[in-house]
């Protein structure tokens, strides 16, 4: 990943759905660290959606800076 944060790019505010997809992230990888190593990395799996999801919404200014695929 880039090291220009998502969230910077989330262009509807923190109400908009890039912030929540993104706050679904931040609360899988928070459970992530209190389950054993095989769900952990599950969880993390979803997190890693989540932040897709939330690049998917705010794509154009990310692909014209060529920071997603």
């Amino acid at each position: 990943m880039s090291s220009r944060s998502i969230l910077s790019c989330a262009d509807r505010g923190p109400d908009g759905p890039a912030w929540r997809w993104l706050a679904r992230a931040e609360q899988a990888r928070r459970v992530a660290r209190l389950l054993s190593p095989g769900d952990a990395a599950i969880a993390e799996a979803y997190a890693i959606e989540c932040e897709v999801n939330a690049l998917r919404l705010v794509g154009g200014p990310l692909r014209r800076h060529g920071l997603a695929a």
